[in-house]
């Protein structure tokens, strides 16, 4: 059979898919059936059915035929392909990656060489457009060995998926491959003691990827009688086997908490390296080894049986799937058998495929060693495509199997057909964008019925004990159950009621301190609310006032809450570095790694707790100021730009928040803040609206707490003006697509719209650049982008979407405000209806109402706070 391009797909159903979808139009095709006629003719106002309501019908029916595991291989293959049917590629493209049609020369980046792994693992027909990848292969330069066996696995991996397709190129990837596995035993280092992955605090996760790695390069070897033996994979799976703890199995960590990276990413790492030394063929490794090895599974079962439980609806799901499939050849866990284990996990695969845009993706990328840009600054396109591609190599058997790809011996035809369908399908369900000239009547009403919609679907998806799928860290659950504060539910109704228990029951466990601390503080502020409002903590006129309203609202909280709250506040206080600026863990422990991300979240956790009454060093609040002052950078090359045009009332008021001799009219040089530290990076649009809301929470600290001199406030104020310059220059510059874009696919997702939304809510902006209304772009960006069933994307953009959506900023409470109208509760939900029943949650409850927009948290009278010693 000729080799066939895949951007002809539409050309080469013409025989097939015009007959099976528009039938009408192939000459000589078989007659269509003649439809059933109607028992009673259509009423006038009813409009009749077009050519293509028949065609998207005839794809719903050629799509619903597919079993769940076909149809997610399918689904994967429409997003990492990316066929044309048409001028475009599909609408469902993964925006960083290029349709695998599109010619293009140069090397292959780490994610290319992943997907065209995965698509040849899946046995489709598109052999022209592999081969085109593969001469790309070929003439890539060739990996390191060191520090990461990581991009060597991956090549060799794929030759061997190509040379079992019998492909054209067999002589120049034979002569790569054998180059590669030079490579891989010259980097003998990397799985030993002697790796720069084990340091005197623990053993990398990346050091468990270097044995999976490793074991997978060795059995290539062998099934490509490329070799017979492996003195290496001997050396290392002895190695592998000292490092198993008998009841916790493969943990890296020797004194940090564990977490998904550190505990079970090095699980599933050494327990696939072990299944695949275990089904090897005789005389590959020594009798000892392979008896350490065979004495050292009988622990896995029940150490696999604890990732489930500790990582719920994340151990082996979505790009997990590759290992998982692996590790059913000779593990599952506890006593389910090994093959049923995986064929559930197939069945379960379609239910899972609206979640590869998790935070953990990043996490399981990072940690195989799999990107070829910095930590921390990965496209979130980029990830999904790596979470696409492993998911759809675990649906083919995992990393390491025997069998056929499971479209060998479909046709190219068969193939594009349900392709074309699915494409057709999508497009007529993806969202409507808002048009930009909406009334703001019809907006507000748009932005209310997204955000219910949204938090209907987050309680469609708890589950029946008070956890909400897809993220196991208990500051997700947490963010869920802020989320649905915010939406307007009563902290008594049962599902929050039930989503409390959940996380109590958890012991308040964090990881990453500095996130999950923050979101968790955040969560008990929204939940305490109204005894934070009862003691008039909102409302102080005096240094004295806000320290005795912070005394009654701590005291009015539970003594249990209390003591969890204070825990949460020590451990942000032990991420902090000794020069300023949080990260993820310990400090002591996490070698001195830092961020404007980690440390925005501990500034929103310390805020949290100081509406709790929470014991929070005056001096935290003072650092951090001086720290974001000298880290802001100016853009280079931008333009200066009109003050910001404060007021979040939308009837286009005067500037109620210009301090005295201020002018609206001053034009201001934009500036922001990057990510990671002390580098000073370029800036981006989160972490400048990141670093506005911190100083913003800074400066109102200080107020209340110690007082301020007036030249240090001043020099805060000009950087929050040149911070919100910034994010009008970074953000909204750009043109409507350039600005779709970056707030919802490309750089940090939904993390960036929310905390544009802090920085400009906290700050009390309505107008960016004197003219750029952020709320209206934002809320038609995010209104048009939803899904049908209320969500965005994933669990975490979700939460962040609707928190954004409701301007649910915490409150400034020493500058004016306009008058805000606190919601009342929703009802709660005791099912996924649209309409669920009301109820009473409190005593004398108001009347149950819809979320309504708020401009902002209330807003108590300026006060007058004591002058004090300058901070400095």
């Amino acid at each position: 059979m000729k080799p066939i391009k895949l951007c002809l797909i539409a050309a080469a159903i013409a025989a097939l898919a015009f007959c099976t979808l528009r039938p009408a139009d192939a000459e000589g095709a078989a007659p269509p059936k003649a439809p059933k006629a109607p028992k009673e003719a259509p009423k006038p106002t009813e409009p009749a059915p077009t050519a293509a309501d028949a065609e998207l019908e005839r794809a719903r029916e050629t799509v619903a035929k597919l079993p769940p595991r076909e149809y997610a291989i399918y689904y994967l293959l429409l997003r990492l392909i990316r066929p044309r049917f048409g001028a475009e590629p599909t609408a469902v493209a993964v925006g960083s990656l290029r349709s695998m049609e599109e010619p293009v020369g140069g090397p292959l980046n780490n994610v290319e060489m992943l997907r065209l792994w995965a698509v040849l693992e899946s046995g489709a027909d598109v052999r022209r457009e592999l081969d085109a990848e593969l001469r790309r292969l070929v003439d890539t330069p060739l990996p390191p060995g060191e520090p990461s066996l990581a991009r060597c696995g991956i090549e060799v991996l794929t030759i061997r998926a190509a040379l079992r397709t019998g492909t054209r190129m067999r002589l120049g990837l034979e002569d790569r491959l054998k180059l590669l596995l030079e490579i891989a035993d010259k980097a003998s280092r990397v799985t030993t003691e002697g790796s720069g992955y084990n340091t005197p605090t623990c053993l990398q996760t990346q050091w468990f990827a270097n044995h999976l790695w490793r074991a997978l390069i060795a059995r290539s070897a062998v099934d490509l009688k490329l070799a017979e033996k492996s003195k290496l994979w001997d050396r290392d799976l002895d190695l592998l086997c000292n490092a198993c703890a008998p009841k916790t199995g493969f943990t890296g960590s020797r004194d940090q908490p564990h977490d998904d990276s550190n505990d079970l990413h090095s699980n599933l790492f050494a327990w696939s390296a072990l299944a695949l030394a275990a089904s090897a063929p005789e005389k590959v490794l020594t009798k000892a080894v392979v008896g350490e090895a065979a004495r050292c599974m009988k622990n896995g079962p029940d150490v696999l049986a604890r990732l489930g439980k500790d990582y719920p609806g994340e151990a082996f799901s979505l790009g997990h799937l590759s290992l998982s499939a692996l590790l059913a050849t000779q593990l599952a866990p506890g006593k389910v058998e090994a093959a049923k284990w995986r064929e559930g996990l197939y069945t379960e695969a379609k239910g899972m495929l609206t979640a590869p845009e998790t935070a953990s993706s990043q996490a399981l990328a990072l940690d195989l060693g799999l990107h070829d840009i910095r930590p921390g600054m990965l496209s979130s396109e980029l990830v999904q495509a790596a979470e696409q591609s492993l998911m759809l190599i675990g649906l083919c058997g995992g990393m390491w199997t025997a069998e056929k790809g499971p479209l060998v011996g479909k046709s190219v035809s068969e193939v594009g057909l349900v392709l074309y369908a699915m494409s057709l399908i999508e497009q007529a369900e993806r969202p409507q964008p808002i048009d930009p000239g909406t009334s703001e009547e019809d907006l507000n009403t748009a932005i209310i019925a997204a955000i219910d919609k949204g938090c209907r679907y987050l309680l469609s998806i708890q589950a029946a004990d008070g956890s909400f799928p897809g993220e196991g860290h208990t500051g997700s659950q947490a963010l869920c159950i802020l989320t649905l504060l915010h939406g307007g539910y009563a902290r008594t109704c049962p599902q929050i009621a039930r989503a409390m228990a959940y996380v109590t029951g958890k012991d308040f466990a964090v990881s990453s301190l500095s996130y999950e601390c923050g979101i968790i503080l955040m969560m008990f502020q929204k939940f305490y609310e109204a005894e934070q409002i009862k003691a008039g903590v909102f409302e102080p006129k005096t240094l004295k006032g806000y320290s005795l309203a912070r005394q009654a609202v701590w005291n009015s909280i539970p003594a249990a809450h209390r003591t969890v709250i204070q825990q949460l506040v020590v451990h942000l206080n032990s991420t902090r570095h000794k020069l300023s600026g949080w990260g993820y863990s310990a400090a002591e422990t996490h070698e001195g790694w830092r961020d404007n991300s980690c440390s925005q979240y501990a500034m929103l956790g310390y805020r949290a707790a100081s509406f709790l009454g929470a014991a929070v060093e005056d001096n935290i609040f003072v650092a951090e100021t001086n720290r974001l002052l000298n880290d802001f950078i100016t853009l280079k090359g931008g333009s200066k730009q009109p003050r910001a045009v404060r007021g979040l009332d939308t009837t286009g008021g005067k500037n109620d928040r210009t301090t005295a001799g201020e002018s609206e009219a001053a034009m201001i040089s934009p500036g922001g803040w990057g990510y990671q530290l002390p580098t000073r990076i370029d800036p981006t649009p989160a972490m400048t609206a990141a670093g506005v809301s911190s100083l913003m929470i800074c400066l109102d600290e200080m107020r209340m707490r110690t007082g301020i001199d007036e030249h240090f406030e001043k020099r805060i104020r000009e950087a929050i003006e040149g911070g919100l310059a910034g994010i009008g220059t970074l953000s909204f510059h750009q043109g409507a697509a350039g600005t779709e874009k970056m707030l919802t696919a490309g750089g940090w997702g939904m993390y960036t719209p929310y905390s544009i939304e802090r920085g400009c809510v906290i700050a009390g902006v309505r107008l960016l650049c004197g003219d750029i209304d952020w709320y209206r772009i934002i809320a038609r960006t995010l209104v048009g982008s939803q899904e049908t069933d209320g969500k965005w994307r994933g669990l975490l953009d979700t939460c962040w979407a609707i928190l954004c959506l409701r301007k649910a900023s915490m409150p400034v409470v020493t500058e004016p405000r306009p008058p805000v109208v606190t919601p009342d509760p929703m009802p709660p939900v005791t099912t996924p209806d649209p309409k669920p029943p009301v109820t009473t949650p409190d005593p004398k409850p108001p009347e149950p109402k819809k979320p309504v927009i708020t401009e902002g948290p209330s807003k108590p009278a300026e006060s007058k706070p004591a002058e004090k010693e300058t901070p400095k």
